[in-house]
């Protein structure tokens, strides 16, 4: 019947989805990588969590669990692959998490008292890093030469100095997006943050539909917002290989809409 041969076409949609998670798991574990591994498990939970209940009337409480259950579910994973980097006592592990989340408030505070600035704020590159590396095209032309960019190395090394000269424990370099914007734009920052909130807005709506786009960028999206304590998640360069993604979908899709809805109307004149 027709309900049989739907679930048999997603059948192997199931599997590589699971796949695609386990693989994603299984690197980040072996690199002890954290901030390769939180995204993508998060953006699996929301996509989960959107369409179970997409046309679900329940209260908000029937909501809160589940958001509650896979936020403890990501704090554990962070906590457990810290203490695979060699973090093993408790008091590290707390330092850890303070140091990379509350804390970061302290440097946007001390940035915006004039005692804490990046020697690369002002290059642009905490706004648009992804314009450093962008996939395949930087093989080719050296675009971040070509803007003026600095080397992400640089600028990662150059913060750690930057924070200490502040009197503060410069081994958490983090100033919360804002702090990092802020040291790009200063108060044209809020510009930047309204652009972004407007894209995510339609990026949402999109993910809501069913399109592609929002499928595959929303989850990063909201993932940014999720760790606005931290960096600028979103000017990675991971933002363009999604967009890439999403895009490559997209045509795809209505690709084959345009091929199938062909067929239809033929076999309709035929009959």
């Amino acid at each position: 019947d027709s309900e049989n041969c739907s679930g048999d076409k997603e059948e192997p949609l199931r599997i590589l989805s699971w796949g695609a998670l386990i693989f994603v798991i299984a690197t980040s574990v072996v690199k002890l990588a954290r901030y390769d591994l939180m995204p993508g498990l998060f953006g699996f939970v929301l996509i989960y969590l959107v369409y179970k209940f997409k046309d679900a009337s329940a209260p908000f409480r029937k909501y809160l669990l589940p958001l509650i259950s896979s936020s403890l579910l990501i704090s554990l994973i962070f906590v457990a692959l810290s203490w695979l980097r060699g973090t093993t006592e408790s008091a590290d592990l707390l330092r850890n998490i303070t140091g990379y989340t509350f804390a970061s408030y302290n440097r946007l505070a001390a940035m915006l008292a004039g005692d804490l600035s990046y020697p690369y704020g002002g290059t642009g590159f905490y706004g648009f890093g992804f314009l450093s590396h962008i996939p395949l095209v930087s093989r080719i032309v050296d675009i971040r030469s070509a803007l003026s960019m600095p080397d992400p190395e640089l600028v990662w090394a150059s913060e750690f100095p930057a924070v200490y000269r502040a009197g503060l424990a410069g081994s958490f370099i983090w100033s919360s997006a804002f702090g990092y914007l802020y040291s790009d734009f200063g108060v044209f920052s809020i510009l930047y943050m309204f652009v972004v909130g407007i894209f995510s807005k339609s990026l949402w709506r999109n993910l809501r539909k069913g399109g592609c786009i929002g499928i595959v960028l929303y989850p990063w999206f909201a993932f940014s917002v999720i760790f606005w304590f931290g960096s600028n998640y979103l000017a990675y360069p991971r933002v363009l290989t999604l967009s890439g993604a999403a895009l490559l979908l997209f045509l795809y899709e209505k690709l084959t809409r345009t091929t199938l809805q062909k067929r239809v109307t033929s076999l309709q004149q035929h009959v």
